[in-house]
C-alpha cells in the first residue's frame, strides 16, 4: 500500500487481530486491505445502507483500514499500550477465545480494557466455552463488545468492522464536542469569575470611596452646623442673625446631598435596613409640621398639615424612613412652589380589606409636564434639567422615596398639571387596627427631644483629634451644665480614665496614635463602668455595628444633632438631669 493521503491519515481506522492462528491474520488482510466486489457482498450492502448507492461509496472511501497482529493476548496488549503512547490508539480488536498457552480471550479483553476502555472488541471463537451471560456477568454489560463465530464470512466481517469503525468515530467526535464544550463552559466560567471579582473589587473601592467621602464632608460640617446653631442661639442683630441662618440651612442642604447619595449606595448593595415598630403617628405629623412651617412662610406660601379623618394611635413602620419620605415630598414641593400653597393631607384608608395610612401632598407649584411624568422616580432625572439650575438637587429624593415607601410595603404615585401644581399620594399599610395600644412613652420623649433647656450634672470625657469638632462637642455640653475633659486619641484617653472617674464618655473612632476602636476595647478590659458613645462621621452600612463590637454603648452621629445627643444624654445620665 502507498502512502495515505491525509484525508485518509485522518479517517485511519487502526485494527489490531489478536490470535494464535496466521491464517486468520491473512484472512483479515484479505477482507479489510482488498474491499470484496462479489454480488453477494454489493447486495448486503444495499440491503445496511437502503439501496443508496452513494451513501454506500463515500462511507467506504472514508476508511482507511491499517491492521496490526499478535499471537497471545499480553503481545496484544502491550501493543494496545505502545499504540496509546504514541497517541495511535486502535480502534478495534478482533480476540481470539483460545490462544495457549498465555491468556484466554476473556482475560485478554478485560486487560485490553483496563488499557483502553474506548476500543471496540469482537470476540472471534469456534467454540462455546462461554455462553452470553458468562460474557456479560464477567465483563459486564457493554456496547463496545460483539461475537463472531468461526468460519466467520468475509462480508460479516466488513460490515461489522465498518459498522464499529463509524461507531467510534463518532463517539471520537463526540468527545471531542463534549472536550470542546467543558473547554467553553470552563473558559465561561472562568471570565465570569473574574467578571464578579472585578465588580465586587470596583463595589468595594466604590463603598470605601463613599465612606472616605461622607466621612471628610460630615466632619467639617459638624463644626459648620454645629456653630451656627450656637450662633443663632446667641443675641445677634439681624442681619447677621440672617447671615448665620443662611450658613446653617446651606450645610443642612449639603448633608441632605450626602445622605441621599449613601442612601442610595445602601439600595444598590441591597443593605438598607427598614424597621417595624409602633410609631406614633401624631408625635411624626407634629415634627413634620414644625420643621417645614418656618420655610413654607418665608416661601410666602400657605402650609398646613390636615387629618382628614380620625388617626389610630400607633402604626407599624419605619418612623425614621416615614419622616424621610414626607420630608421629602414636602421640601420639593415648597422649593418648586412659588406661590399659593403647600398641604399634607393624612387620613387612614381602607383598600381591599387593608387598612393604609393615607398620605397626599398637595402644592399649587410649577408642575410637571405629561410626558415627563415616567422620569419623575428615576434616578439622577428630573423632568425639567433646568430645575437643577434653578432650585438645586442631586435628582435622587424621589427616586430614593420610591424605594423606601415600596420597601416599606407601599406605594406612591403622583398626578400633576404643567403650571397648575402636583400632588403626591403615599399609601402605607397601618400594620395595626385602629384603638392600638398608644405609645404616651415615646411621645413624651419626642416632646423632651423638642425641648432645649435640657440640663444634666456629671463629667464628660470626649476625646476627639479634630479640634473644630472638639469644640463644638464640649461647648454643647457644657452650655447643658456638663463639666468636660478633652484627650486627642485613643492613649490620652486611657490616660485620662486611670486619672479620674467619668460619667460617660464620647469617644471618636477614627483618629491618629490609638483609634476609637481599640482605645474602646481597652477600655472594657479594664473593667470600667463608664459607658462609651462612638461619635463618628462613619454612617455607611456596619459602621454602628463595628463601634458595638467593639464595646461602645451608643452611636452618636457627625453633624451632631442635638436630639441625638439629649436622647443619649437621657438614656446615660438619666439619673443627672437637675432641676
Amino acid at each position: 500500500m502507498g502512502q495515505p493521503s491525509q484525508k485518509g491519515q485522518d479517517n485511519l481506522v487502526r485494527v489490531i487481530v489478536i490470535d494464535d492462528n496466521p491464517e486468520i491474520h491473512n484472512d483479515f488482510k484479505q477482507i479489510l486491505q482488498h474491499s470484496p466486489s462479489s454480488s453477494h457482498l454489493d447486495g448486503l450492502e444495499d440491503f445496511l445502507f437502503d439501496g443508496d448507492n452513494a451513501h454506500r461509496d463515500q462511507f467506504a472511501s472514508e476508511l482507511n483500514y491499517e491492521l496490526s497482529f499478535a499471537t497471545q493476548g499480553q503481545e496484544g496488549v502491550q501493543m494496545v499500550k505502545d499504540a496509546i503512547l504514541q497517541k495511535k490508539p486502535f480502534v478495534q480488536a478482533f480476540v481470539d477465545m483460545r490462544m495457549p498457552p498465555g491468556w484466554d480471550g476473556l482475560e485478554t479483553i478485560e486487560n485490553l480494557w483496563r488499557v483502553d476502555p474506548t476500543i471496540q472488541v469482537v470476540i472471534v471463537t469456534a467454540y462455546s466455552d462461554y455462553t452470553w451471560r458468562d460474557i456479560s456477568d464477567r465483563l459486564g454489560d457493554t456496547g463496545n463488545l460483539l461475537v463472531l463465530k468461526k468460519p466467520f464470512d468475509s462480508v460479516e466481517v466488513a460490515q461489522i468492522t465498518n459498522t464499529l469503525a463509524r461507531k467510534w468515530k463518532f463517539a471520537q467526535q463526540a468527545r471531542l464536542r463534549m472536550h470542546d464544550l467543558n473547554n467553553m463552559v470552563q473558559t465561561r466560567t472562568h471570565e465570569l469569575e473574574i467578571a464578579r471579582q472585578r465588580a465586587e473589587a470596583s463595589c468595594a473601592i466604590k463603598g470605601e470611596f463613599l465612606a472616605n467621602m461622607s466621612h471628610e464632608i460630615r466632619t467639617p460640617m459638624n463644626a459648620i452646623i454645629g456653630f451656627s446653631e450656637m450662633l443663632m442661639d446667641d443675641e445677634l442683630k439681624q442681619e447677621q442673625h440672617e447671615f448665620v441662618e443662611t450658613i446653617n440651612d446651606a450645610a443642612k442642604n449639603l448633608l441632605c446631598i450626602v445622605n441621599d447619595i449613601l442612601d442610595f449606595s445602601k439600595m444598590e448593595a441591597g443593605k438598607l435596613h427598614i424597621a417595624k415598630e409602633p410609631t406614633d403617628i401624631e408625635s411624626v405629623l407634629d415634627s413634620i409640621e414644625a420643621l417645614h412651617r418656618f420655610s413654607a412662610q418665608q416661601s410666602g406660601i400657605e402650609f398646613s398639615v390636615n387629618r382628614l379623618t380620625s388617626m389610630p394611635d400607633v402604626m407599624m413602620t419605619d418612623p425614621t424612613r416615614l419622616r424621610q419620605c414626607l420630608v421629602n415630598l414636602l421640601s420639593n414641593a415648597i422649593k418648586f412652589t412659588r406661590e399659593g400653597h403647600v398641604k399634607l393631607n393624612v387620613s387612614q384608608e381602607t383598600i381591599k380589606d387593608i387598612p393604609v395610612m393615607q398620605f397626599e401632598i398637595e402644592d399649587t407649584g410649577i408642575g410637571i409636564e405629561q410626558d415627563k411624568l415616567g422620569l419623575i422616580f428615576e434616578a439622577f432625572s428630573q423632568a425639567d434639567t433646568s430645575i437643577i439650575k434653578d432650585f438645586g438637587g442631586t435628582g435622587l429624593g424621589l427616586s430614593i422615596t420610591k424605594k423606601l415607601v415600596e420597601l416599606m410595603g407601599g406605594k406612591i404615585s403622583l398626578t400633576s398639571e404643567f403650571g397648575v401644581g402636583t400632588t403626591f399620594t403615599l399609601r402605607l399599610p397601618l400594620g395595626m387596627p385602629v384603638g392600638g395600644v398608644h405609645d404616651s412613652h415615646a411621645n413624651e420623649s419626642s416632646q423632651k427631644l423638642l425641648c432645649a433647656d435640657h440640663q444634666y450634672s456629671g463629667t464628660v470625657l470626649v476625646v476627639e483629634d479634630a479640634i473644630s469638632n472638639l469644640k463644638i462637642i464640649t461647648k454643647l455640653l457644657e452650655r447643658m451644665g456638663l463639666e468636660v475633659v478633652t484627650a486627642a486619641d485613643g492613649m490620652q484617653a486611657i490616660e485620662a480614665v486611670e486619672k479620674q472617674p467619668f460619667d460617660l464618655i464620647f469617644m471618636d473612632m477614627q483618629m491618629p496614635v490609638m483609634d476609637g476602636y481599640t482605645a474602646t476595647a481597652q477600655l472594657k478590659k479594664m473593667k470600667i463602668k463608664t459607658p462609651v458613645i462612638a461619635l463618628t462621621a462613619n454612617v455607611m452600612v456596619g459602621d454602628r455595628e463595628k463601634c458595638l463590637k467593639a464595646g461602645c454603648d451608643g452611636f452618636v452621629t457627625k453633624p451632631i444633632d442635638r436630639h441625638d445627643l439629649i436622647a443619649t444624654l437621657d438614656t446615660f445620665l438619666l439619673n443627672k438631669v437637675t432641676a
